[in-house]
């Protein structure tokens, strides 16, 4: 699949209702934890989706960004002291992992969260193809992580 089929996709099943953010909700008490304890006072939502849950997260203000749906796709300026990326990175093509994981880092001053999925989705594009392009286990998605100054919270589901 090449990189146009897949953004028209997303945005397909972004006007469809498909993709709400609702990932945040399970990890919001443990995320506003984070927010206390590393003193955030800025926030970045990476792959928001809809960011449909932040209201009820009372999160403080959050900056939104997801690439395929339009309100929320101007590409972020600057660093944060916290990122939240949940539900994103299953969906970045292989070729493309190493450079959003540092374009991740980057964003991040203090502490980056993700929650990165291990198998595939229930969703589908149009010709079949999961929407889960990157399955990898575990230990796969580590070696990404290593040798950074930041504070680095990962769940795998």
């Amino acid at each position: 699949m090449d990189k146009q089929y897949i953004a028209s996709e997303y945005r397909r099943l972004h006007a469809a209702s498909k993709f709400s953010g609702g990932c945040l909700k399970l990890y919001i008490s443990e995320v506003r934890e984070l927010i206390k304890k590393y003193d955030c006072k800025t926030i970045l939502d990476y792959g928001c989706g809809k960011a449909l849950y932040h209201d009820k997260a009372k999160l403080g203000k959050v900056t939104l960004y997801d690439p395929y749906y339009d309100p929320y796709s101007k590409k972020p300026e600057g660093k944060f002291d916290i990122v939240i990326c949940t539900d994103v990175m299953e969906h970045i093509p292989m070729e493309d992992i190493e450079n959003t994981i540092n374009e991740l880092i980057g964003y991040t001053n203090k502490v980056l969260f993700l929650s990165i999925c291990t198998k595939p989705a229930n969703k589908r594009f149009a010709n079949g193809k999961n929407v889960h392009l990157t399955i990898r286990p575990e230990f796969w998605w580590e070696i990404f992580f290593k040798d950074t100054p930041i504070k680095i919270v990962r769940h795998y589901t």
